[in-house]
């Protein structure tokens, strides 16, 4: 059973390093949204300056 505990200490530990350099980025002002791309007919742009 402390393997299990160990792999899943890891498994966290790792996907903790990867949302703080997500977060990272954004906070540096990085786009988290691609710049041109169709969803069902509505480019990202517009979506965003909707939502803004």
């Amino acid at each position: 059973m402390t393997w299990m505990w160990e792999l899943m200490v890891a498994r966290n530990e790792g996907e903790i390093a990867w949302c703080e350099w997500v977060a990272g980025l954004v906070e540096s002002g990085v786009s988290y949204l691609p710049e041109k791309v169709s969803v069902e007919g509505l480019e990202w742009e517009r979506w965003r300056k909707q939502v803004d």
